[in-house]
């Protein structure tokens, strides 16, 4: 087992870095303008780190036991940088606000803050995201999902746990096997939710309009929305929920929190 550290200089404005891992942690850190550092610690010695470009690729050698051995990936990256990291077993933890990121893990969970543009996928974990400004695809198999601030669309699938979005301004497509659905703010007008067996839950703002759609075998609707003033409505928000045997409920608004 060994550490081993390499550094690139003179990238573009947004780097991008793509790091593969077999099995092993992947932590991408805030670093300097134009530079990025990449820090392995494991079996160091069956990892290709290369350039091409603006982009630096982090991935084992082909052949050999030893790029089955767990080694651990630091990267420091510019705030503004892409990140592309796909590991079979360990966690992944974004620090530095990026404008694209796109992870895929076997086993693990994620965490990131700032981002422009996510793609994630994951079988086993959990998913922790602070804030999404433009656009968010989440497919889970296994594990919670808490959102914080989601500014864009957002698109989320999940067979088996629970999904908590704390404020939501775009369009939002909920898919779930089980699981409870919680948006506590939505601030924005149209939802299409669909879930087997687990709840939805929902705050609303005052003075909007709801065009609502609920299908559901044997779930039950909970309308506990506050009583408007009589004023006009300020928005219209379109609701269509199907469950199976998951109940809806509506509530008042509640303000958004950072994960």
């Amino acid at each position: 087992m060994s550490s081993r550290r390499v550094g690139f200089e003179d990238l573009g404005a947004h780097p991008r870095v793509e790091v593969t891992v077999t099995s092993g942690d992947i932590n991408v850190l805030e670093g300097h303008s134009g530079v990025v550092v990449v820090d392995l610690d494991g079996a160091s010695d069956a990892y290709l780190v290369e350039q091409f470009g603006d982009t630096v690729v982090v991935e084992p050698e082909r052949g050999g036991f030893k790029r089955f051995l767990s080694t651990d990936v630091a990267v420091r990256v510019p705030a503004g940088s892409v990140v592309k990291a796909k590991t079979t077993s360990g966690d992944i933890s974004i620090i530095p606000d990026l404008v694209e990121l796109e992870v895929a893990v076997a086993s693990g969970d994620v965490r990131a803050g700032v981002v422009d543009e996510a793609r994630i996928k994951t079988a086993s974990g959990d998913v922790s995201i602070k804030t999404v400004a433009s656009r968010l695809d989440l497919h889970s198999a296994s594990g919670d999902v808490r959102l914080g601030d989601m500014l864009g669309d957002v698109g989320i699938t999940t067979a088996s746990g629970d999904v908590t979005i704390e404020c939501a301004t775009g369009r939002l497509m909920l898919r779930s096997a089980s699981g409870t659905m919680l948006v506590r703010s939505y601030q924005g007008e149209d939802i299409v939710a669909k879930s087997m067996s687990g709840d939805f839950v929902v705050g609303l703002p005052p003075k909007r309009k709801v065009d609502f759609d609920f299908q559901s075998l044997s779930g039950e609707l909970h309308n506990r929305l506050p009583e408007g003033d009589g004023s006009p409505p300020e928005k219209t928000v379109r609701l269509r929920v199907m469950t199976v045997s998951g109940g809806v409920t509506l509530r008042g608004a509640r303000e958004g929190r950072s994960v």
